[in-house]
Formats: structure tokens, sequence, C-alpha cells
């Protein structure tokens, strides 16, 4: 999805705070599953301000390395590892 994606850059490339995002995933669960992944991307967060991640890069909330993105998947890969 496009999302991931900052489409501005010269290659396109994948957003750092995404990336980011993705190794809290793994380092919370081990591994990268896409299917959670998708799911959490299109779920209203609390630490987002109940905006869905994809609606919060949408809006411009995320500059690379935001935290907030970066600490909304890692409590949500840590409630999905127990």
């Amino acid at each position: 999805p496009t999302w991931q994606f900052d489409l501005s850059a010269e290659p396109v490339r994948i957003r750092r705070s995404v990336a980011a995002a993705f190794t809290a995933w793994v380092e919370e669960m081990g591994s990268l599953d896409p299917y959670a992944v998708a799911s959490w991307a299109q779920t209203r967060q609390p630490e987002l301000h109940d905006l869905t991640p994809v609606e919060y890069l949408g809006k411009g909330g995320c500059n690379d390395g935001d935290e907030l993105l970066i600490f909304s998947a890692r409590v949500t890969a840590s409630r999905l590892a127990q």
C-alpha cells in the first residue's frame, strides 16, 4: 500500500518512520505479520489521537522518525504477542 512510501522522494522510498515501526513489530513479535500490520494501519489508535496510522500519515502528522507512530506499532505488537 502506498501509505508506507514517501512518494515525494526521488527515488520513492519507504518512510523512515514506517520502517522503524516495522522494526518495532519484529522486536515485539519476532516477525512481521503483514495481515496484523494491515489491520493496525486501518484501526484507530489512541497513541495517534484516535487516528488510524494511514490517516495519521496522510494528515502529515508523521515526520521521519516520528516516535508516536513507532510507539503505536510497539504497543499493538506487544499486545498481540501476549
